[in-house]
């Protein structure tokens, strides 16, 4: 007689399980919220591809115990578990970067742009092409 419906979970599926993000928090008890726990997760996965790669120093640099997370956050959220692709864009970055001099803060913004965009190796260049003409 009644009919039932399974109510569809709201908001965007979990990108990692629950378990990690309580790994995770234990691990980083000063992150406090979930997107926090999120941009730690794409920074430390980046990083394991990075640490000590040579030719990459100015994103991560363990020599110096230097490391810019924002690029690497958003490295880690382009690249997903690819770490041919994500060498490959941390070289293009720091090649990219002895020429513009970009801040942390620009290089997040033109790596966010390739992320909402398409596809990331058709977008690469682009952002080479746009960088060159500043």
């Amino acid at each position: 007689m009644g009919i039932t419906t399974t109510k569809a979970s709201r908001g965007r599926p979990a990108i990692i399980s629950k378990d990690l993000i309580a790994r995770m928090q234990a691990h980083h008890p000063d992150v406090t919220t979930r997107r926090g726990l999120l941009n730690k997760y794409y920074e430390l996965k980046s990083f394991k591809f990075l640490n000590n790669h040579p030719g990459i120093e100015y994103i991560c640099n363990p020599g110096k115990n230097k490391a810019r997370w924002g690029i690497l956050r958003e490295i880690g959220r382009l690249c997903g578990n690819d770490e041919e692709q994500t060498i490959k864009l941390a070289e293009a970055i720091c090649e990219r970067q002895a020429v513009v001099h970009f801040t942390v803060r620009e290089w997040e913004k033109q790596l966010r742009e390739i992320r909402i965009s398409e596809t990331v190796s058709d977008n690469i260049n682009t952002t080479k092409q746009t960088t060159a003409s500043r």
